[in-house]
């Protein structure tokens, strides 16, 4: 049991081991990228990982080849992309007498799986900015992030054609210096904007921290590192549309199998299987996950750099 004792107590007391009886979370991030991309349904047994997405530009130049002169056929430009799913897992484990004097269930494990895949895929998405090349990167090695940064990745997908709201996504330290920046508009109308006033006041919480000119400010852990030394964080501006994300739905496999995992309510992506092992007095859960994220369309982002 000495991998279950968090504290040993004077003997006198008469309690010489607490196992686990109460957990408090730890900070952790929370926030959930997947409203980011535009969510592309998996199709679930056609004999491959992989699936294409396939474009066209629906605008092309018409002709006028004069009366009685029939026109030559124009084909759609077209092109795709794929977007594949892996497995991904967590597994965890306690022994039977954890579960008898604690308070440790089943339950918890499962909610604990499943911010772990909030976490997991996220971090995919947050992965993409580098990816981001036909628009040139705004911001530069060792600067915060600024008002004139976020205005810079907001004109260059304008000119790309890029209409309706951008969602940008940083590392926290990058909403901080963005609002630090936005606090040193004093000189400008930016600072009495209903605007400025939502987003210098924000609480932190929620996917959207806030909105700025049109700009959903996001913000999550796990984006990367760039440049010798990690110096600066590697975010992005984009678009519905410039990610995709898919998901292997689980319903049809768990139908054919002779085990008695669970889905997650809501989640239909997920498998918790219970691994109990009775030779050790221990029970285990595995969670299964099947992600896929892909960039769609290159124009529609910018990578957005910013100091650490």
């Amino acid at each position: 049991m000495a991998a279950d004792t968090n504290a040993s107590l004077a003997g006198d007391l008469g309690i010489t081991a607490y196992l686990n009886l109460q957990f408090f979370d730890l900070l952790h991030e929370t926030r959930d990228l997947k409203d980011v991309c535009t969510v592309v349904p998996f199709t679930a047994g056609a004999g491959s990982a992989t699936q294409k997405l396939r474009f066209i530009q629906p605008v092309d130049p018409m002709t006028q080849p004069g009366e009685a002169t029939a026109p030559a056929i124009t084909n759609w430009t077209t092109a795709n992309k794929t977007i594949t799913v892996a497995k991904s897992n967590l597994y965890r484990s306690g022994s039977d007498l954890a579960y008898l004097t604690g308070v440790i269930q089943a339950d918890n494990l499962v909610m604990s799986f499943l911010k772990s895949v909030v976490y997991h895929r996220s971090s995919l998405i947050a992965a993409l900015g580098s990816g981001f090349t036909a628009n040139t990167a705004v911001g530069s090695t060792g600067v915060a992030l600024t008002v004139d940064t976020v205005y810079a990745g907001l004109f260059a997908l304008r000119k790309a054609l890029v209409e309706g709201q951008i969602d940008l996504v940083t590392h926290a330290t990058g909403i901080t210096q963005f609002m630090a920046s936005l606090r040193g508009e004093t000189a400008t109308p930016l600072q009495i904007a209903p605007e400025t006033q939502g987003a210098l006041s924000n609480d932190g919480s929620g996917n959207i921290q806030f909105s700025w000119m049109g700009v959903n400010f996001r913000s999550h852990a796990s984006v990367p590192k760039i440049n010798p030394g990690n110096v600066d964080y590697s975010g992005f501006m984009s678009s519905p549309r410039a990610i995709a994300f898919t998901e292997a739905p689980v319903a049809n496999f768990l139908s054919r199998q002779s085990f008695n995992p669970q889905t997650v309510a809501g989640e239909t992506a997920i498998i918790c299987q219970d691994l109990s092992t009775e030779a050790a007095g221990a029970r285990s859960y595995i969670c299964h996950y099947y992600p896929g994220v892909a960039e769609m369309e290159d124009a529609r982002g910018v990578q957005v750099v910013s100091a650490v």
